[in-house]
């Protein structure tokens, strides 16, 4: 589902996915948010 500026419902540039697979829901939450992975490395700034 897309609500961009140009759709009747409208949410600026998101968009929404509608599943009932809970591992494809906890995958694409995933890659829809920081999409960080554990690692052995730790980074200071």
């Amino acid at each position: 589902m897309s609500f961009n500026g140009n759709k009747v419902i409208t949410t600026g540039g998101e968009g929404a996915i509608l599943t009932n697979d809970d591992e494809l829901a906890q995958r694409a939450k995933h890659l829809t948010t920081i999409v960080k992975l554990a690692h052995r490395w730790e980074f200071f700034l």
